[in-house]
């Protein structure tokens, strides 16, 4: 998997490393990904309308070693098993995928995970909104 420039992974921060200078080498650690660096941002919105259908979208960033998993679902998944990977982790068997995108950045350590899921009415058969008067 290709990371983005000075970006070393999570599975290489914060190690012991040999660095070869020209007056030998020496044993150095590799920068920690702290907190501040690794970072999920998430919007959701979901509608329910008169009819008992129902519709959510979200919108997803993540940053740092967050985004890692994102990066290789992108670089090695075709569409079709990035579809299936999200309805495997995701909790919303009645909902039908209506969109999917998985975008990742070739400057730096993010990538965002887009998705729309929608339901008939006649998933929800008991479902009834009451309308004030």
């Amino acid at each position: 998997m290709a990371f983005p420039p000075n970006y070393i992974g999570d599975d290489n921060s914060d190690r012991n490393v040999l660095l070869v200078t020209p007056q030998g080498g020496k044993l150095v650690r590799t920068p920690a990904q702290g907190t501040d660096h690794n970072v999920q941002r998430n919007h959701t919105r979901v509608q329910v309308r008169t009819d008992g259908s129902v519709s959510l979208e979200q919108q997803s960033r993540y940053i740092g070693k967050l985004h890692e998993r994102l990066r290789y679902i992108r670089e090695n998944l075709s569409k079709e098993e990035q579809e299936k990977w999200l309805l495997r982790n995701t909790a919303l068997p009645a909902f039908s995928l209506r969109r999917l995108a998985v975008e990742v950045s070739a400057e730096t350590p993010q990538a965002g995970l887009d998705f729309d899921f929608a339901t008939s009415s006649a998933m929800w058969p008991n479902l009834t909104v009451r309308k004030r008067c």
